[in-house]
């Protein structure tokens, strides 16, 4: 889904790729994505990933694309329209952290 030639977002401000939020979406479907706007001329760039344990709230997530695209903005000089943000959240039992799942090294 496209809105004035760029990826729409789901409510909580990530990219939506088709119908999904792009973390539900492959890796390679979202390099289609990508490809699809190279070829379309239309600017994806700068791109910032963040990888993160799960657990913010919609409100702090919004927060966090918010002020990612307000220091590239500052910094780079980049309309706004033009920066992605995307988090991948990950449970910590899937991160690991000296040898050890961080949902042990780091409980709640």
């Amino acid at each position: 889904m496209w809105r004035n030639g760029y990826p729409a977002t789901a409510m909580n401000g990530s990219p939506v790729v088709g119908r999904l939020p792009a973390w539900k979406v492959k890796a390679a479907d979202r390099e289609k994505t990508i490809g699809a706007c190279i070829q379309k001329g239309e600017p994806i760039m700068p791109f910032v990933l963040v990888q993160m344990w799960e657990g913010r709230t919609n409100e702090q997530k919004a927060q966090i694309i918010e002020k990612v695209t307000d220091a590239l903005v500052e910094s780079m000089g980049v309309e706004p329209e033009h920066v992605s943000v995307v988090l991948d959240e990950y449970p910590k039992e899937n991160w690991g952290m000296g040898g050890r799942p961080a949902s042990t090294v780091m409980p709640e």
